[in-house]
């Protein structure tokens, strides 16, 4: 307390030892003065020599207010209907995704395609014999009615006279622009004779043999008759037969019969048509016409193996994967090779499609290449229209393509085909996912409890629930096979309870069409029929789980409705729902706030100062105070209480405190504090702990309980004229 001393010349009531000038306002003082000097005659004037007065300024200096919420992270509060707060929290303690339930493993297959059958075109030879041909040769031998029949172009003779003995003589057949040689497994060499003489033809004999390779005659026959003006046409199997690019074709023998009025012309001919068609060569060197060599479409069953052997589906879409096929060909001409999945189809409607033109491979070596197709956004029918699964419709063509040039192929020569998909990743899946068995083991480290800062906690109410959540369109049946909280010491609590004892717990999956849909499936703990209390009042910092999850437990039943995507997940989580309702010890609020000492900043005129800390407590708990200012640095400048308690506030009959329990704090600073002070505070420290002693008794707390802190200062200022 500041000592205040009489001023010189002051005025004095008698009877008084007041001293008047004490009114905080100096124009108040003033005004007192001269009507005590006009009114009072008791009282004397005495000489003013050294005229001053006092006045007192209150100023604000720091507020705060602090509650639960404001320690607590959001993430870890909820308010109640009844406006009672709630720690909540969720972990995650595993999941099983897609990839757990099907692998795509990569197909393969090798493919050897033989050229099974090697096509050459159809070619076809004419060649004519006319009459005067024939004539030539008969005069040419001596025979007089070659020159009758040259002598009488254009007449008619009354008779002519059997000409046996006649020959066409060597007809040159040249097939070089179709091939050089070939051995055929099969083909056919159609022969017509087309007589165009006025005569009939007799004892006719045909034949046609390899001009430059040994070996029988390729066809030796004989016609008894060909009638006038008629043709005859025989078709011979070349099966097994060598032909090569220079043939030689011969009537050898042919007999003309005798006729009456016979008109002649030396233009009628004999014409001879060969036509070979149908021809398939072993080995040919040949220019070789464009011709498949396989097309076909075949069902591959795509095989799922190991743990996933069981999955069955009818349906794929694919977010990542291709197509792959290498090629290897001793073919020396060019081949081309296709490879689709009709079964598949993209937005676009396209098929996914490898193809590939490999080069002729050079004589005696491989042509290879290698080609890739994305399977990116197709969707798959794995079910062949329903009526299967795990099905893929493959379509596989090899085209033997026209060159131009004289090659030489045989059977022996191959197109090998490595082919398959390869790094598939769904999308989705369909159809049936197989019974899967997951083991959920592991220890969580909740970090929950480590959030608040408290000394003791013991919470009277609580309620948890071990939870999954499931986006993937499958059931399972869960066993909770242990559940353990482990304290910050070590100490361990089982969770027990009747629903952990009433069997595997169901987890539905959503249903089709609802493929992004989720159902959670709680399995519910409260003090009625669990040990949830005992378990979370360990305060956990971890939690010890060993569940076991099984899907499908029925089995495949016929049904193929399971579905997944690449974001489905069956999670499993634990929640806490724990209203704050118990014995709390040791839980501290704190705050740094700046102050303001405003007009008060002028310490040189203050004769008196006292800081003044108003507390409000909400709380049915005590709390410990801890305050103080503190400088730039962080110093401590200023205590202003270190262990005042607040009383509990009081609840009414519903259990809320109405009235806030309230405690005033006044401290007076010496000139040497308030300098100090003022030249260097910068912010207020306030730590509030509650606990629930003495009583021990359980307390709520509500979302708009909060310490209140205002900091005050009250100074005088000595004000001289």
């Amino acid at each position: 307390m500041f000592e205040w001393e009489k001023p010189a010349g002051a005025v004095i009531c008698s009877g008084s030892n007041r001293y008047l000038m004490q009114k905080p306002t100096p124009v108040w003082a003033l005004a007192l003065w001269l009507a005590l000097v006009t009114l009072w005659p008791a009282c004397r004037l005495n000489p003013v020599e050294d005229l001053s007065w006092d006045t007192d300024l209150l100023v604000p200096i720091a507020f705060t207010e602090l509650g639960v919420m404001d320690a607590v992270p959001d993430s870890l509060l909820t308010v109640e209907d009844d406006q009672l707060l709630a720690l909540v929290y969720r972990d995650t303690l595993a999941s099983a995704s897609l990839a757990e339930f099907v692998e795509f493993p990569d197909t393969s297959l090798d493919l050897s395609i033989k050229l099974d059958t090697l096509s050459l075109d159809s070619d076809t030879i004419s060649q004519r014999l006319t009459l005067a041909d024939l004539a030539r040769q008969l005069s040419a031998n001596g025979d007089a009615t070659g020159d009758l029949i040259l002598a009488n172009h254009g007449n008619t003779l009354p008779f002519v006279p059997e000409t046996p003995g006649l020959n066409s003589g060597i007809i040159p057949v040249d097939a070089s622009e179709f091939f050089e040689y070939a051995e055929l497994d099969s083909g056919e060499l159609v022969l017509t004779i087309d007589n165009q003489f006025p005569l009939n033809l007799l004892n006719v004999i045909f034949r046609i043999e390899n001009a430059n390779l040994p070996g029988p005659p390729i066809v030796l026959d004989t016609f008894q008759v060909i009638g006038q003006f008629s043709s005859v046409t025989r078709t011979y199997d070349l099966a097994g037969t060598q032909i090569g690019s220079e043939l030689e074709a011969e009537l050898v023998n042919l007999d003309i019969g005798a006729g009456l009025f016979v008109p002649i012309d030396t233009t009628d001919y004999i014409e001879l048509s060969l036509i070979a068609q149908n021809l398939q060569a072993q080995t040919a060197t040949a220019i070789f016409p464009a011709q498949t060599i396989l097309d076909t479409v075949r069902e591959t069953r795509y095989l799922f193996g190991g743990e996933f052997a069981d999955v069955q589906l009818t349906k794929l879409k694919v977010k990542a994967g291709r197509i792959r096929a290498e090629t290897i060909s001793t073919v020396e001409d060019s081949v081309r090779f296709r490879y689709s999945l009709p079964s598949a189809v993209n937005s676009l409607g396209e098929v996914p499609t490898v193809d590939i033109k490999l080069d002729p491979a050079p004589p005696g070596g491989m042509a290879t290449q290698l080609e890739e197709a994305t399977l990116e956004g197709f969707t798959i029918d794995l079910s062949q229209g329903g009526l299967s699964f795990n099905t893929l419709e493959e379509q596989i063509r090899v085209d033997l393509l026209y060159s131009g040039q004289l090659v030489t192929l045989d059977q022996t020569d191959s197109v090998l085909v490595s082919f398959g998909l390869v790094d598939i990743e769904p999308v989705y899946v369909e159809g049936y996912i197989g019974q899967n068995t997951f083991t959920f083991t592991g220890s969580e480290a909740l970090g929950f409890f480590e959030e608040l800062e408290y000394e003791r906690l013991r919470l009277s109410a609580a309620r948890a629930a071990v939870s999954f959540s499931s986006s993937i369109g499958v059931d399972a049946a869960v066993e909770v096979r242990a559940f353990d909280a482990v304290g910050q010491r070590g100490e361990r609590v089982r969770l027990t309870g009747t629903p952990l004892v009433a069997g595997p717990f169901l987890v539905q999956g959503p249903v089709l069409p609802d493929t992004f849909g989720s159902v959670v499936s709680p399995l519910e703990l409260n003090p009625d029929n669990s040990n949830i209390l005992p378990f979370i009042n360990v305060l956990p910092a971890a939690i010890d789980y060993d569940l076991r999850v099984e899907t499908n437990v029925n089995g495949q039943a016929g049904q193929y409705t399971n579905f997944a995507t690449d974001q489905s997940q069956i999670t499993a989580f634990l929640d806490f729902r724990l209203p704050l309702e118990g014995i709390v010890e040791g839980f501290s609020l704190t705050d740094t706030v700046a102050v303001d000492f405003g007009e008060a900043a002028r310490p040189e005129a203050v004769s008196r100062a006292r800081l003044r800390l108003l507390l409000e407590n909400p709380f049915p708990v005590q709390v410990t105070v801890e305050a103080g200012l503190y400088d730039q640095a962080g110093t401590l400048l200023q205590s202003l209480d270190n262990g005042t308690v607040i009383p509990a506030g009081i609840p009414n009959a519903s259990g809320y405190v109405d009235v806030p329990a309230q405690e005033v704090i006044e401290l007076d600073l010496s000139g040497e504090q308030l300098d100090r002070v003022l030249a260097e505070a910068v912010s207020a420290r306030f730590r509030f702990v509650l606990d629930t002693r003495p009583k021990g008794e359980p307390a709520g707390f509500y979302a708009d309980y909060k310490i209140k802190a205002r900091l005050s200062g009250q100074f005088t200022y000595t004000l001289e004229p």
